[in-house]
């Protein structure tokens, strides 16, 4: 099963969205973080997180840069896309080309 998550700067946004998968019982083959721009640190912190919980996945990283049509074809590449950390236009992008699951909670 491939999860997509968001990246974000300091991978606080996208640990809570990636943890929240796993706690709701989501056990992914691969994790694609989805991000504008090229991470400024490595995901080793997130592999050794999900190793003390008996997940071991795959974990890559997509630039997409700004292009709604990237997102569009990077969604629908997985199975579930966790939009939490993402804008509401994220999630309406996800929704419209996603053919999985598409989660985003939405907290005011």
């Amino acid at each position: 099963m491939r999860l997509g998550i968001l990246g974000s700067d300091k991978l606080v946004t996208t640990t809570n969205a990636l943890m929240y998968e796993v706690f709701a019982g989501v056990v992914p083959d691969e994790v694609v973080i989805f991000t504008e721009d090229p991470p400024k640190t490595t995901f080793d912190k997130l592999s050794e997180a999900l190793l003390l919980l008996g997940v071991k996945p795959k974990i890559r990283y997509v630039v997409l840069g700004e292009d709604f049509s990237k997102w569009g074809e990077a969604f629908s590449q997985v199975d579930i896309v966790d939009v939490t950390p993402g804008r509401k236009i994220t999630a309406l992008i996800a929704a419209s080309t996603t053919k999985g699951k598409v989660r985003y909670a939405y907290l005011k």
